[in-house]
């Protein structure tokens, strides 16, 4: 992904014998996902632009290749960063029960659009929840984002990003439902 990517450039730059070890057939990790986001065009020129870096430093790229105990007891590593990517976080207060329909965002973005429901509630109105919301409208589909908090797209997200959004949920008529709290997912 690009924080694997990112850190064996930075590597390689400070004079360090890098070795990235990525446990798919290619590297990018989630980009390959948010490509799907049509308004998120150009995050294949980001993918472009590390893919370059890495073919012009000193990096021993490993596909297919997953981190292990072996590999570090084999080899003489000064430093092991881990970039595992990131895992999705379902509430500790939420009970999802057995044979609930019921994906993350990864899951859900690897997705053809006959594989989902046509109704479908987003648990979280962060950036990754309301860009995922506004994804499926485009498809058709019915769309609540629930949000524990009294506004969408809390810290962290660009002003100006976070009133674009807002106003593209809105156009879309996105549902939307505020300090509300998901307490279990059960059926379909």
């Amino acid at each position: 992904g690009i924080a694997g990517m990112e850190a064996a450039r930075v590597a390689a730059l400070r004079g360090h014998r890098a070795k990235l070890l990525e446990k798919e057939h290619r590297l990018g990790g989630h980009l390959h996902l948010i490509e799907r986001l049509a308004f998120k065009n150009g995050q294949d020129r980001l993918l472009k632009y590390y893919l370059h870096q890495l073919k012009t430093l000193p990096i021993d790229i490993c596909y297919n290749t997953e981190g292990s105990e072996r590999i570090i007891e084999n080899e003489e590593f000064d430093v092991i960063l881990v970039a595992t990517g990131s895992r999705a976080r379902i509430p500790a207060s939420m009970e999802v029960r057995n044979g609930a329909s019921f994906m993350t965002s990864v899951e859900i973005l690897g997705k053809e659009k006959h594989e989902i429901g046509d109704k479908v509630i987003v648990i979280g109105g962060g950036l990754m929840g309301c860009e995922i919301g506004l994804w499926l409208k485009g498809m058709g589909k019915h769309v609540t984002i629930i949000e524990m908090s009294p506004q969408l797209l809390g810290d962290g997200v660009q002003a100006a990003n976070r009133q674009m959004l807002l106003d593209m949920l809105a156009l879309n008529r996105v549902q939307i439902k505020l300090n509300a709290e998901a307490k279990k997912v059960a059926g379909n």
